[in-house]
């Protein structure tokens, strides 16, 4: 976003951005509510806890992937 802030204090700039690419309000609001449950996340159960299974992990890396993907396909 050109900025330094933290990925969870992005959500304006974030709007904007999706809404210049012309993404439905509806897609810019599921997706702010997953990046903010998948930043929870990581600072409750990665960061400060280290209390991840497995298969969590391999979610967590599959829909960090996906975040990235939909942000290449808007450029």
């Amino acid at each position: 976003m050109g900025n330094s802030k933290s990925l969870e204090n992005q959500q304006k700039e974030f709007g904007s951005y999706l809404k210049q690419r012309g993404v439905a309000p509806e897609i810019g609001a599921s997706y702010w509510k997953l990046i903010d449950l998948y930043s929870k996340f990581q600072n409750d159960r990665v960061k400060h806890g280290d209390k991840v299974i497995g298969q969590e992990v391999e979610l967590v890396l599959y829909l960090t992937g996906t975040f990235i993907r939909f942000l290449l396909t808007l450029k």
